[in-house]
């Protein structure tokens, strides 16, 4: 098989570019679009000019103006055509930008931002609240970009636990927007308990699905709670307005929920420290205040054992006083007639028999004379 004639990657691209640099025509231009993805790094401007079928890169290097641009703004860009050999990529080099007046894209994302805001899409009174246990997660977005892996790395590296799936879709072109709307729709039938709508950076063109009303009336109308993770820190979309939680990245999104997660346990071991705490409290309380009972109730024992100590000793020496045998022993005799004591000498008769007790014993006596 013979060869095919061929040209390398930088032969084709000095080719263009000898093209694009010797013509003339394109060596002093003025353009009319609408500004996008504006960005401006010291003396440097960068942006997309688009109209409603186009788009094209824009620098500006060092520009010295008083006007510069806003995103959404109509201009006339003055400048050339510029082809970059190494990366093969064609950009228009501004040297000079006019106002014409606000963009018609601009426009219609005002109008439609202000519509949807007057219904009350964006109050914070309609966002749902976070689930303490973020367990079942799904992600929209594209499976072969980079999003869904940074996801998948913050999640599983802090917390294995959490289980991640992925619901691909295209994140931008002609069908992304009738893709994420039916993705939403399903999705928030399936009991997760969070639905991530992710995709990486890019120009306002790359992410108008997320700006589209349908879009944004999906996510209004889902039960789940969802949360809008687009672009970079500084790319702002409707759909980030209307969710009930935007994250600056994707891979802030993957920490929110391991972070949600982990709270949740940790107010969880915070109360049951809490509660530990009080009942030990309680209990130490109850031990206090049953010892100082006992202290009470032996205080209240002792003094009426000693009470009646007292009693017993008191009774003892009045029975002692009491005790006939104490009599007996001073030489008095209890003298009895049968079984009538006798009291006085009035009581007995002569020839009476009468029973005599006394110290150590008792004996009869037979009265002979009674004076």
């Amino acid at each position: 098989m013979l060869e095919k004639e061929y040209l390398t990657v930088s032969e084709l691209n000095s080719y263009l570019y000898g093209i694009i640099e010797n013509d003339a025509l394109l060596w002093d231009l003025v353009v009319k679009g609408e500004i996008s993805g504006l960005s401006i790094h010291k003396e440097n401007l960068y942006c997309t000019l688009k109209d409603e079928n186009s788009q094209i890169s824009i620098c500006g290097f060092k520009l010295k103006q008083k006007y510069l641009p806003k995103e959404g703004d109509s201009v006339l860009i003055s400048g050339r055509i510029s082809y970059y050999i190494k990366t093969g990529k064609l950009s228009f080099i501004a040297t000079e930008i006019e106002l014409c007046g606000s963009g018609k894209q601009f426009d219609k994302f005002q109008e439609l931002k202000a519509r949807l805001t007057k219904e009350g899409l964006f109050d914070i009174t309609h966002k749902i609240l976070p689930p303490a246990f973020p367990q079942n997660i799904v992600v929209i977005t594209s499976k072969e970009g980079a999003v869904i892996k940074d996801i998948y790395k913050t999640i599983h590296k802090n917390n294995k636990q959490i289980a991640v799936s992925v619901y691909n879709v295209s994140v931008q072109g002609i069908s992304s927007v009738k893709e994420i709307v039916e993705a939403l729709s399903f999705l928030d039938k399936q009991n997760f308990d969070v639905i991530i709508l992710a995709r990486g950076g890019g120009s306002a063109e790359d992410l108008s699905a997320f700006n589209s009303e349908e879009v944004v009336r999906a996510i209004y109308a889902a039960k789940t709670f969802v949360i809008s993770a687009i672009g970079h820190e500084v790319d702002f979309t409707l759909s980030d307005a209307v969710s009930d939680l935007r994250c600056l990245t994707p891979t802030a999104a993957g920490e929110y929920i391991v972070s949600q997660y982990n709270n949740s346990i940790n107010r969880i071991f915070s109360s049951l420290q809490t509660i530990e705490k009080k009942v030990n409290m309680t209990i130490e309380s109850t031990k206090n205040l049953a010892i100082n009972c006992l202290k009470k109730i032996s205080l209240i024992a002792q003094f009426k054992i000693s009470s009646e100590e007292k009693n017993i000793y008191n009774l003892r020496k009045t029975l002692s006083l009491i005790n006939p045998q104490n009599l007996f022993n001073k030489g008095y005799f209890k003298i009895k007639k049968g079984d009538v004591n006798i009291c006085s000498v009035q009581d007995v008769c002569v020839n009476d028999i009468l029973n005599v007790y006394g110290n150590k014993g008792s004996f009869s006596a037979k009265v002979i004379d009674k004076d």
